[in-house]
C-alpha cells in the first residue's frame, strides 16, 4: 500500500513538471508563446482573442508576455517583481476590475451566480454610490521627490475620485513641514531593494528622522525592509511589527506622538 503511494505521488510530481514545462516553452501548436523585447518598458502582457492553432495569430488560450525581465514566479502570493504581477493580472481572475470608464465591476466575486444573485450585487453596488460623501474638508497632503511618481499619484487620485480631497506636491523629504501641531505622517520610504547603493539609506533616513523632529507632536507610520532605520531616524518606535511583502521580510515602525485635544479645542 505504502509503496503504491509513493507511486501516485511520483506520478503526479511527474505530470506537474510537465505541465510547467508546456508553460514555459512554444510548442508547435503556438498554444504558448513568448517574446523579450529589449524596447518594451518593466512588463506587459495580453490575452487577446484570435483564430489560435495554424493562423499566425495568438489565440484565446495564448499568454504572450513581453519585458525587460523574466518571470520570477506563478505563485500569486510569492511574488515581489513587476513582471510576475502583471503576468498574474492576466492569469488568475481577481475579485474586482476597474473597467475603461474607472467603474468598479465584478469579475470573479461576480461569477458565483449560484449564491450570490446579480441582483444582490447591483443593490450592494448602488448603496455603495449612494453613501459616497465627497463635500468634505480634508488636509491630506501627498510627497515625493520624484515627479513621474507625483504624476502617477495625481492620475489614481483622479481615478479613484478623490483628486480634490488630496494636495500632491514635489518635495524631498528634508522640506517635510506643516504649520499644524497635531497629525500623522504615512510613508513607505526606499530601503535599498530599489536604490544602487545601500549607502545611501544612513543619510537618507536621518533626513526622515530630522524633518519628524520639527513635528514633535505627529505621529509616523513608517513600512521599510531597512533594519537600521530606528537607529538612524534617532529614536525608537512604540510599536514595530514584523510584515511581508511577498517574500520580503519589512517592518511595520509606528512612532506615535501625544493624543490630539478634542476637536474644537486646538490652538494652532
Amino acid at each position: 500500500m505504502k509503496k503504491n503511494r509513493w507511486k501516485v505521488m511520483a506520478a503526479l510530481a511527474a505530470a506537474a513538471v510537465l505541465a510547467l514545462s508546456a508553460c514555459g516553452n512554444s510548442g508547435e501548436d503556438g498554444s504558448t508563446q513568448a517574446a523579450a523585447s529589449a524596447d518594451a518598458g518593466d512588463a506587459a502582457a495580453a490575452a487577446p482573442t484570435g483564430t489560435g492553432e495554424g493562423s499566425g495569430e495568438v489565440g484565446k488560450s495564448d499568454i504572450v508576455i513581453a519585458g525587460k525581465s523574466d518571470i520570477k514566479t506563478l505563485d500569486p502570493m510569492g511574488t515581489n517583481d513587476t513582471t510576475s504581477s502583471i503576468a498574474h493580472r492576466h492569469i488568475y481572475s481577481r475579485l474586482i476590475e476597474i473597467d475603461e470608464n474607472s467603474e468598479i465591476v465584478g469579475d470573479l466575486a461576480e461569477s458565483w451566480e449560484h449564491l450570490i444573485p446579480k441582483e444582490c450585487w447591483e443593490d450592494a453596488r448602488e448603496e455603495a454610490r449612494e453613501r459616497v460623501n465627497l463635500d468634505i474638508e480634508t488636509d491630506i497632503q501627498g510627497f515625493d521627490i520624484d515627479a513621474a511618481a507625483i504624476k502617477a499619484a495625481r492620475a489614481n487620485a483622479k481615478m479613484a475620485g478623490v483628486d480634490r480631497l488630496i494636495h500632491f506636491q514635489q518635495r524631498p523629504v528634508s522640506e517635510l513641514r506643516h504649520s499644524k501641531p497635531f497629525g500623522f505622517i504615512v510613508t513607505n520610504p526606499p530601503y535599498g531593494e530599489r536604490i544602487e547603493e545601500k549607502s545611501n539609506l544612513p543619510a537618507l533616513y536621518r533626513e526622515i528622522g530630522e524633518s519628524y523632529k520639527g513635528l514633535d507632536r505627529w505621529s509616523m507610520y513608517l513600512i521599510t525592509a531597512y533594519d537600521k532605520a530606528e537607529n538612524d531616524i534617532g529614536r525608537k518606535a512604540d510599536k514595530n511589527r514584523k510584515i511581508y511583502n511577498g517574500m520580503m521580510k519589512t517592518y511595520y515602525y509606528q512612532f506615535l506622538g501625544p493624543r490630539p485635544p478634542k476637536k474644537g479645542s486646538i490652538k494652532e
